[in-house]
């Protein structure tokens, strides 16, 4: 609903309004997880807003924030998180965003329940 929200204001050229919205739906997300798919929506919706409003800045940033999260509790090869990946090394290569710091990517396959190959080595 809050999204929809959102969505209403900025479609009515209110876009401080609809950013209220979408980081109110985005805290609820945060507490919810990554488990719902509602989390990735939302995420989008909000980056979507900065976007166009070439916030290209903070778009990264809650990239990263959002890439850190899904690092701790999805599969590497998730299309999720190969999305903002993706997004990421757009907004890098094009000059629009630099991080201090990049999330990396965890040593651990095992952790994000990707299970190691049988066979030869």
């Amino acid at each position: 609903c809050l999204t929809n929200l959102a969505g209403l204001y900025e479609s009515m050229g209110n876009a401080s309004e609809a950013e209220a919205f979408y980081k109110c739906a985005m805290s609820i997300c945060e507490e919810l997880g990554t488990d719902y798919p509602i989390t990735f929506t939302v995420l989008h919706n909000l980056v979507n807003r900065y976007f166009s409003n070439s916030e290209y800045p903070r778009a990264g940033a809650l990239l990263t924030k959002w890439l850190e999260i899904f690092y701790e509790k999805l599969p590497i090869d998730h299309v999720e998180t190969q999305k903002i990946q993706s997004c990421l090394a757009d907004l890098k290569k094009d000059g629009l965003y630099n991080p201090k710091s990049t999330p990396q990517k965890p040593t651990n396959s095992k952790a994000f329940g990707v299970k190691p190959k049988k066979g030869k080595k």
